[in-house]
């Protein structure tokens, strides 16, 4: 359960982070993955970002893979339910510390600007 105050100010954060920004789009993560995207074995491949914001991140990989991703947003801050950039990402309020995923859910995660 989160304080008062720190759920206002998520939500304020939420309106100022949620509208795509660049280094989502140019995250050198993209073409990391693109290039071990051959790796993968799975017809679908099943990635989660914590704390993915408005799942920007997500949908660059989305857009730019060539293979069947299923994308989750594992994020604290309720706001960005309603700010993803693309319904097909399933977004889930989670903690990172506090996981409701069990173990090898996902064959790829993302954690980046988690505190």
């Amino acid at each position: 359960m989160q304080h008062p105050q720190v759920k206002k100010l998520f939500s304020q954060q939420a309106a100022y982070y949620a509208p795509p920004d660049q280094t989502a789009k140019n995250s050198p993560l993209i073409d990391l993955f693109l290039k071990s995207s051959h790796k993968f074995s799975c017809k679908k491949v099943r990635v989660c970002e914590f704390g993915g914001a408005g799942g920007i991140l997500l949908n660059e990989l989305i857009k730019k893979s060539k293979l069947s991703i299923e994308a989750y947003n594992a994020e604290i801050v309720d706001d960005y339910e309603h700010r993803q950039v693309l319904k097909k990402i399933k977004f889930f309020r989670s903690s990172i510390l506090k996981s409701k995923f069990a173990s090898h859910s996902f064959d790829c995660l993302i954690i980046r600007d988690v505190l």
